[in-house]
């Protein structure tokens, strides 16, 4: 929702972290206009290498 690493930001470094942050203000309701309305469960993947590093990440609210 905040674009991913084409727009937002690159893959170095904590790019991917920025995935995980924009879970977490859509979870908290502070996504300003990227608001997702009723976000209660988030997913995000990263890969790194050449597709040899894998991590997924699920957040929730209850």
């Amino acid at each position: 929702t905040h674009g991913g690493l084409l727009s937002y930001a690159h893959s170095g470094a904590a790019g991917g972290m920025f995935h995980a942050v924009e879970a977490v203000h859509q979870l908290r309701g502070r996504a300003d206009a990227r608001q997702v309305e009723g976000a209660k469960l988030a997913f995000v993947h990263g890969d790194g290498g050449i597709l040899s590093a894998h991590c997924s990440l699920v957040f929730g609210v209850h």
